[in-house]
């Protein structure tokens, strides 16, 4: 009974909003559809390659549109095509990371490895709302995998500037930061623990 209503559910969607027949806008549908091998396919139909816009409404990509989908073996793939971009952004400003981290699917997270670990994705990339791929992350795993990546690249991207961004006098382990004009920061006399009185 219920792959009755399914079907007749997916006649009428198609009656209603006939699948697209351009390359690009099928290839989008696949990816909706989670649909990655028939993807696969179209992507060597596309008139421009891995350039084509395949959501006009967003300017996105092959690859936007993949990561969001969390299609990884159609990521991969597309990751190997000629003029293929991970710093590409949309007409939001979202980079293919970006995409990757607002999927909630469970495959969501390989994608953003692959595009961070082996791609070197840029983690602290922003969007024209000034969103980090960290902030629009749907997921926490993906959320705790990208904060210390994060944290790191804007601390070196700091202390390139000479510390600026960063509280003065901080230690960076050895590093000092320019511009401290306070007191040392307290220092365990005794090795106890804060708060604690020596025995």
């Amino acid at each position: 009974m219920l792959s009755w209503a399914t079907n007749q559910f997916e006649r009428l969607s198609q009656t209603v909003a006939p699948p697209p027949e351009d390359p690009a806008g099928r290839f989008a549908y696949n990816c909706q559809r989670g649909d990655e091998d028939g993807a696969m396919e179209l992507v060597a139909q596309l008139p421009h390659g891995v350039d084509t816009v395949v959501v006009p409404t967003k300017s996105q990509s092959p690859l936007h549109v993949s990561c969001q989908s969390s299609m990884l073996k159609l990521t991969r793939y597309l990751l190997t095509q000629p003029g293929v971009s991970v710093a590409k952004v949309d007409s939001e400003g979202n980079t293919a990371l970006h995409c990757a981290c607002m999927s909630n699917s469970p495959g969501a997270m390989e994608v953003v490895k692959l595009l961070v670990g082996d791609m070197g994705a840029n983690v602290s990339a922003k969007n024209s709302n000034g969103q980090t791929p960290y902030d629009v992350a749907t997921l926490n795993v993906i959320r705790q995998y990208l904060l210390p990546l994060q944290l790191q690249k804007e601390t070196q991207e700091a202390l390139a500037n000479g510390g600026q961004g960063l509280i003065p006098g901080m230690d960076m382990g050895g590093l000092r930061i320019s511009g401290h004009t306070g007191p040392p920061p307290p220092t365990m006399m005794g090795g106890g623990t804060p708060g604690m009185a020596p025995p």
